[in-house]
């Protein structure tokens, strides 16, 4: 029973996993057409090089978010199905819980990371660095 809840879960997190990759192929379809509209506009789009480091790095980290929440996903699914299933065994209860709560600090964890990620890069881009190619360029000025 245990193998066909773990491969019933398994195809569950790949069919997520594959969406979430459809998901990032359609958002880089849009993102080349916002920037195509905006040059037709005249705007400078002249930083919008997806080849750079900072966009390598920030392709890594969104597909290792999306990759965490199917794993977290997968434990809330699997702890409730303990917790559910344990017909009043006190142990099974406590493993469920112990799971449930592991699984959210670990999640919270990472999009702690995350966001710590999206800060230092608006920081940086903020104050003129470009990451990834080591150039400097000069800071935004206001409206």
């Amino acid at each position: 029973m245990k193998k066909k809840i773990i491969a019933l879960l398994t195809l569950f997190g790949l069919a997520l996993s594959s969406s979430a990759f459809a998901a990032g192929k359609l958002l880089k379809t849009l993102n080349e057409r916002v920037v195509n509209v905006a040059g037709e506009a005249g705007l400078d789009t002249a930083n919008t090089n997806s080849n750079t480091l900072a966009a390598a790095a920030g392709t890594v980290v969104a597909s290792l978010l999306a990759f965490v929440g199917i794993i977290f996903f997968i434990l809330i699914i699997y702890a409730g199905f303990l917790w559910m299933t344990a017909g009043g065994n006190e142990e099974k209860v406590t493993k469920a819980k112990a799971i449930m709560k592991n699984s959210l600090i670990g999640l919270l964890i990472v999009f702690a990371a995350a966001v710590i990620y999206a800060l230092v890069s608006y920081l940086l881009t903020q104050a003129g660095l470009t990451p990834g190619d080591g150039t400097t360029t000069p800071p935004p000025t206001g409206p």
